[in-house]
């Protein structure tokens, strides 16, 4: 399977506080029976897509632990986990309405001073879930063992969501993710 981005949407909330992120794949080749299979194919190719936040060649991370000690590295993450620890258990299967009301529920603790800015946000993140929903065919959230997170990403665990989206009729994958940009 190849997976050539098609479309993407990208809504901040102030000044960076939250991201939400929809991209869509056209997926070419034989699609995997198994839809957990094509998730973790998609994270494994050797190929980077940032704006799926996949650094497969890595990223600069400078990162202070809390004794002050300082250690610049290279991260090979998907989000904030590393790639090589991920499985095909790590991605659980679940309706796009079960993920979307997670997303709701990590979403209304930033309803911020700016109500209207709030509501915008809010109004383009239930637009993107509305086209997911006609379009998706089985949906996955990425949702490892706590042990997986990468202490030196720039994510924060708890500010963090994925979910994948495949549409086998239409070939499309799609990735959604919340994120503390």
């Amino acid at each position: 399977m190849n997976f050539k981005e098609l479309s993407n949407q990208y809504y901040v909330l102030g000044n960076g506080e939250i991201a939400f992120t929809v991209i869509d794949y056209a997926i070419s080749g034989i699609i995997d029976e198994n839809g957990r299979n094509v998730v973790h194919e998609f994270i494994n190719l050797p190929e980077d897509f940032e704006f799926a936040r996949k650094y497969v060649g890595g990223y600069q991370s400078d990162h202070t632990n809390q004794f002050g000690k300082r250690n610049i590295s290279k991260v090979y993450g998907f989000g904030p986990y590393l790639i090589d620890t991920l499985e095909l258990e790590d991605y659980r299967k679940l309706s796009v309405e079960e993920f979307e009301k997670q997303c709701d529920e990590m979403l209304s603790e930033y309803n911020s001073n700016s109500e209207i800015e709030f509501m915008e946000f809010i109004g383009s993140v239930k637009s993107a879930f509305k086209s997911v929903k006609i379009n998706s065919h089985e949906f996955y959230q990425l949702l490892p063992e706590e042990w997986k997170y990468n202490d030196i990403s720039p994510f924060e665990l708890s500010d963090y969501l994925c979910g994948f989206s495949i549409n086998r009729v239409d070939r499309i994958f799609t990735v959604i993710q919340i994120d503390d940009d």
